[in-house]
């Protein structure tokens, strides 16, 4: 059982907020509804996400620790099985340490996985178990 305002989709309960904010902010306002980013580890779970979006959204996965080496917010590292980066991504070294889904092409809104400044803001995308009434 999701509550109002949440979605779901195998098994977990998904937020798309309503306020930009940085990827920190972002997290803290998940965590602050006792979630976090979303974790998006199967093919299942990208479509689902990039079938919601219309805007970019932040995930949560970052390489802040250690450049390079990506990991969620669970401290697991991404693999490339599990990676939907846009081709050419990530690109923007020690600068782009946060990862949104949703960038912008030519037309329209490319639903992959970008690396971008964490500072930057956006909106985000916020996955925990449902609540057992």
């Amino acid at each position: 059982c999701c509550e109002t305002g949440w979605i779901l989709f195998n098994s977990n309960c998904y937020y798309f907020t309503q306020k930009e904010e940085t990827w920190q902010e972002s997290r803290r306002t998940c965590q602050s509804l006792k979630s976090d980013l979303v974790m998006i580890k199967s093919k299942e779970k990208q479509d689902f996400i990039a079938e919601q979006i219309q805007a970019a959204y932040w995930i949560g996965l970052t390489d802040q620790d250690s450049e390079g080496w990506w990991k969620w917010v669970d401290s697991t590292n991404s693999s490339h099985s599990e990676s939907f980066w846009r081709e050419g991504e990530p690109n923007g070294g020690r600068v782009e340490n946060c990862a949104t889904i949703g960038g912008w092409g030519t037309e329209e809104i490319i639903k992959k996985w970008f690396d971008v400044n964490c500072q930057k803001s956006f909106y985000g995308i916020c996955e925990r178990k449902p609540v057992s009434l």
